[in-house]
């Protein structure tokens, strides 16, 4: 069973790989939406929907009960920039992207907080 709790993948492979996987439809919170149109970087795309592949990296997940009920998605944009994408637990196929940003590719976020994740 997976403890409750967020886990990131800098810190160990991250529980129920593959629990997402498929096309997933993207449905956005209005808050992502302007969040896409005021980003630093300029206006983002708002994708209809993601497939889970080689191509998606999950950068963290949350659980309760077993189930993962958050994810925080990197899908690279170009080679300068990834877009990050927090998405609610999906439900027939469709997820609610709570919010939105872009991120420099050459980020790794050294300055990760360990203290905030689950361990396994």
């Amino acid at each position: 069973m997976i403890k409750n709790g967020t886990y990131h993948r800098q810190l160990g492979p991250l529980p129920g790989k593959g629990m997402w996987h498929g096309n997933l439809v993207l449905v956005y919170s209005e808050h992502a939406i302007k969040a896409a149109s005021e980003d630093r970087y300029g206006p983002l795309p708002l994708f209809s929907s993601v497939e889970f592949d080689a191509n998606l990296d999950a950068v963290e997940v949350t659980f309760e009960n077993g189930e993962p009920v958050k994810a925080v998605l990197r899908i690279p944009l170009d080679d300068k920039l990834d877009l990050i994408y927090v998405v609610l637990r999906p439900a027939g196929g469709v997820a609610l992207v709570k919010t939105i940003w872009g991120n420099l590719a050459s980020d790794g976020h050294r300055t990760l907080d360990k203290s905030k994740y689950v361990r396994l």
